[in-house]
């Protein structure tokens, strides 16, 4: 895998996951913890990398929505309504995924330049 995932906690002790975005492109699965530039069998989203922004693509069976929350602000009640299957992310914006899986996944980063890693949580 391309980018190492490492935890950290915030100050409400949400245990925050990090992945290096390292690549223009990239694939997720969450549930593996898998970031890679090679799309596997049970990636939920394609990422990529611009200046200012991340553009997301839900693959078949997962679903993406923005909120306009931080990451260590986001619950699992705000990631509800998770229907869309393309969105941008801004820094500062959090993009809630609903799995392959059924899982509930928040991520997201504020970033001054151009994003280079993302913070995610799984909720469910």
């Amino acid at each position: 895998p391309i980018g190492e995932t490492e935890m950290s906690e915030d100050d409400s002790s949400q245990q925050l996951n990090k992945v290096n975005l390292s690549s223009f492109a990239m694939y997720f699965d969450f549930d593996k913890k898998l970031f890679t530039e090679l799309r596997t069998e049970q990636s939920d989203i394609f990422s990529k990398r611009y200046d200012t922004y991340m553009h997301f693509t839900a693959l078949t069976g997962a679903n993406i929505e923005v909120i306009n929350k931080p990451i260590k602000e986001v619950s699992e009640e705000d990631c509800f309504s998770v229907s869309s299957v393309v969105a941008i992310v801004q820094s500062g914006q959090t993009l809630c995924i609903r799995t392959v899986e059924g899982f509930v996944v928040a991520a997201g980063a504020t970033w001054q330049t151009s994003p280079t890693e993302l913070e995610w949580v799984l909720f469910s």
